[in-house]
């Protein structure tokens, strides 16, 4: 299409000569007569003898039907000719285009058919990006809003945990005297980080364990029995909300010995109800208050050690608590105090259970 109408400019001083020429043969010029005149007055001379001359009737029907072709072309050409028009700026456009489908077809490799179904499926591919503007911009608002309704409920989160946070505190440093740890300042530090899935607030947990001392980070403490009491006291607190299956405790009765192992011994059983607690003891009166006990013993041999894990029987159990408090070896006194200290730890459950019964009833 490009290509003809360059050539209808290239060549149209020699177009519109022979169009002219074209129609003053069919319409006569300089008073001469055209061919479409000719045929008229042709047809005019052989209707005048028709009657004497049969052969015209023929002629002139051929005549006719020559003549209303002719016309027919003559004003198409008239028309052509008072229509043409040639425009220099809209022929260099023409060139332009032309030279520019060149360069294209170069580049891609494409003869012009496989251009032409390019171009089209690059509009089609331009809209489908046109309607995505459309879905960020849609995407956009949608984000906008969003977040601000995360800014909204991550601002009440961190109200509810600054309203808790004095509650929490107080209940877990109540908690820690009971397991005899009453010098104990425990701070919640709650300050601003980006948004996470978790809210708006980065919470610390900051601990003093003595008298005088400044308080540190709980990640921080270096030992591992105030860790354990540390968090027992804490997963006590939160018994009721945290939906934890298993909790583990090591060394928690590291340093401690009579009263103080009696009450963690206590304040693992109550964790204990509906979870599960694995705790790594070596005090009877931790130990007593297990369900189930689990001995763990190493060995060696050659240049290799080996631990070992075996589930203890009732009698198991209580000859492996007389020998925890008797030494190596076992007296029926000894065997004597591990049982009445199992029938104590059973009795020590039984009112654990009654607390948290009618704790929850009360609730």
């Amino acid at each position: 299409m490009l290509v003809q109408q360059r050539n209808r400019y290239v060549n149209s001083e020699k177009i519109l000569s022979s169009l002219q020429t074209a129609y003053d043969i069919l319409n006569g010029a300089d008073e001469a007569a055209g061919v479409v005149q000719n045929l008229q007055t042709l047809h005019t001379e052989l209707a005048l003898i028709q009657e004497h001359y049969k052969k015209s009737d023929e002629m002139l029907s051929d005549i006719s039907d020559y003549t209303y072709r002719l016309e027919d072309a003559m004003n198409t050409i008239r028309s052509d000719i008072d229509s043409f028009d040639f425009d220099q700026i809209q022929f260099e456009e023409t060139e332009e285009r032309i030279d520019m489908l060149h360069r294209l077809m170069h580049k891609y490799g494409m003869n012009e058919d496989e251009l032409l179904t390019f171009c089209e499926e690059s509009k089609s591919r331009l809209s489908q990006i046109k309607l995505s503007d459309e879905r960020i911009v849609e995407l956009s608002e949608n984000l906008e809003q969003l977040g601000a309704q995360m800014i909204e409920k991550a601002n009440v989160l961190s109200k509810v945990r600054r309203d808790t946070a004095t509650d929490f505190v107080s209940k877990v440093e109540s908690e820690l005297s009971f397991l005899e740890m009453p010098n104990v300042k425990f701070t919640v530090s709650q300050s601003d980080k980006p948004f996470g899935s978790k809210g708006k607030d980065q919470i610390e947990l900051y601990i003093s364990t003595n008298k005088g001392e400044s308080s540190k980070q709980l990640t921080k403490i270096a030992s591992g029995g105030e860790i354990s009491r540390i968090m027992l006291a804490i997963k006590n607190v939160l018994s009721h909300s945290d939906d934890m299956g298993t909790l583990i405790f090591d060394e928690i009765d590291a340093g401690v010995s009579g009263k103080a192992a009696q009450k963690i011994a206590l304040k693992l059983s109550e964790v204990s109800q509906g979870r599960q607690v694995i705790c790594v003891t070596h005090l009877a009166q931790i130990a007593a208050q297990a369900d189930r006990h689990l001995l763990i013993e190493k060995s060696s041999s050659g240049n290799n050690t080996y631990t070992q894990v075996r589930a203890l029987t009732k009698d198991g159990s209580k000859y492996e608590l007389a020998r925890i408090m008797g030494g190596m070896v076992i007296t029926q006194s000894q065997l004597k105090a591990a049982e009445e200290l199992i029938e104590q730890a059973a009795e020590d459950k039984k009112h654990c259970k009654e607390k948290i019964f009618y704790g929850a009833k009360e609730n």
